[in-house]
């Protein structure tokens, strides 16, 4: 685990997204959650058969090249500072594009998430074109 990259990742989300002021659980560019993670309790923890930390990682990154997909955000869902052994945790990604549910959610079948729906009150910070539909993609 970057130690840098976390400290970097929890200012911006105490900064720039106003953790934990706000009511809301912020979300960080899709770079930001997993550059320097290595953390497998960070997302996904539930599965028996967690990919790892860099399957994630390629997974959303590669989906982020798609013509179909606009912008990808992860929600924390829980930053425990006073232990830097723990990556902040995220429950949740969004997704944003023009990419069809059926097709986004084969592509994420391997992540084995328990829903991929349409989020119809998507974080202000999801980046959105015009006729771009916003996904939740959530693990329990």
């Amino acid at each position: 685990m970057d130690q840098s990259k976390r400290s970097a990742l929890i200012e911006f989300a105490k900064v720039e997204r106003g953790f934990p002021e706000d009511s809301v659980c912020p979300v960080v560019p899709l770079d930001r959650f997993f550059e320097g993670n290595d953390d497998l309790g960070s997302i996904g923890c539930n599965l028996q058969r967690h990919p790892g930390v860099d399957q994630f990682s390629e997974l959303f990154s590669s989906l982020l090249l798609r013509d179909d997909v606009t912008d990808i955000q992860v929600e924390l869902s829980e930053i425990v500072e006073e232990d830097d052994t723990m990556w902040p945790f995220s429950e949740r990604v969004y997704v944003a594009g023009k990419i069809d549910l059926a097709a986004l959610q084969e592509l994420l079948a391997t992540l084995e998430p328990d829903e991929v729906s349409v989020d119809d009150e998507p974080p202000s910070e999801l980046a959105m074109k015009e006729f771009d539909l916003a996904y939740s993609v959530w693990w329990d």
